[in-house]
């Protein structure tokens, strides 16, 4: 039981013409994983990275950092590793809230769960977590 999961930050490039992505290592949390919650740190993560939008690197460790600064203890945060392929990453869903992947560049947020697919703009992000 819970309030699980996974949150990977994601980067667009271009190679040949080819539109592709970079992904973050997983980060998991077990506790923290409503959507309120997700979308509050992301909105956090947006003004700590202010100026440096795109990096997926640093953003990746800040919003690391945001996370073990409000969970206590050595429990209910994780971080690993993925396959670097959406299909495989959705595949290994904690359950409970599914996967959030977040655009480091203009951290729009893609929600998969069960209910199924739901996109945020930065709008929408301040109206879901403005209620």
């Amino acid at each position: 039981m819970g309030n699980r999961a996974q949150i990977i930050l994601t980067k667009e490039y271009e190679l040949e013409g080819e539109l592709h992505k970079h992904y973050s290592p997983t980060i998991y949390v077990h506790w923290n994983g409503s959507l309120d919650e997700v979308l509050t740190m992301v909105d956090k993560l947006a003004e700590v990275m202010a100026h440096r939008e795109g990096d997926l690197d640093y953003a990746t460790a800040r919003l690391i950092g945001l996370y073990h600064e409000s969970i206590e203890g050595n429990l209910s945060l994780g971080v690993w590793n993925n396959k670097q392929n959406e299909d495989d990453i959705l595949a290994e869903n904690p359950g409970d809230n599914g996967t959030y992947f977040v655009d480091c560049k203009t951290f729009e947020v893609m929600h998969h769960s069960y209910s199924g697919t739901t996109h945020y703009t930065n709008e929408q992000r301040k109206l879901v977590t403005d209620e």
